[in-house]
């Protein structure tokens, strides 16, 4: 009896962070519509420590913001790459436009903060353009691939499957890990397998959800944290 009321406990606390996650989504994806979010600068100019945020897929750089307004407050030199849009793209064609960034601008020893698709894409520069990279601090990312893409007909997020070319290579390059930092929720409704790499520093936060702790100041404190160590 004990174990029947514990199963059904988990599946409504599991179902209730779909619920809270989504509506964080919602939330943000609107907030992100440049008509209604006012326009703002964020390339920070200073001696901050470069950082350069990249969303997931299906996000612009704009559902980052509340991270992004932890690091500006934090010091730090904040960029984004408007090019990626709502990063749509493959993992390789999007880490172009970041190298592409990177080059522009001239920024070394550059942290890359993503989420989701987007610590995939951080991966992909890193191998890359080591040299210029720091570190990579991925947050919710399908390092391991996610069970739910195979039953999706989009190639987008089928590229999530563990089947994948640009998932097989990624996961190939194994070197470049010790430069990354996999934060994840201890449950993530996209990611059943979780997001742990190995050779990675690997943080489990008590936040759950996928998208909601792009949001959540207790994971921005173990975002700066990691960037300050």
């Amino acid at each position: 009896m004990f174990t029947i009321l514990k199963i059904g406990f988990k599946n409504i606390y599991f179902s209730y962070a779909w619920v809270v996650d989504y509506l964080y989504v919602i939330r943000w994806q609107l907030k992100s519509i440049p008509r209604i979010l006012p326009r703002r600068t964020f390339i920070v100019k200073g001696t901050g420590r470069p950082v350069l945020m990249i969303p997931g897929i299906y996000e612009n750089w704009r559902f980052m913001l509340p991270l992004v307004d932890s690091l500006k407050r934090h010091g730090f030199q904040v960029h984004v790459v408007t090019k990626l849009g709502y990063n749509a793209g493959s993992i390789e064609s999007m880490a172009a436009l970041v190298i592409d960034y990177m080059t522009e601008h001239d920024l070394r020893d550059v942290s890359l903060v993503a989420h989701s698709k987007g610590g995939l894409i951080a991966k992909y520069v890193l191998m890359q353009q080591p040299s210029y990279v720091k570190k990579v601090i991925a947050i919710n990312t399908p390092f391991n691939g996610s069970f739910y893409a195979r039953f999706f007909f989009l190639k987008e997020v089928r590229v999530f499957s563990k089947t994948s070319a640009s998932l097989r290579r990624l996961s190939a390059a194994t070197t470049v890990n010790d430069k990354i930092v996999s934060l994840y929720s201890r449950f993530d409704p996209h990611i059943p397998e979780g997001s742990k790499l190995g050779g990675a520093r690997n943080i489990v936060f008590k936040k759950v959800g996928h998208f909601s702790p792009v949001g959540d100041k207790d994971v921005h404190i173990i975002v700066i944290k990691q960037l300050n160590g």
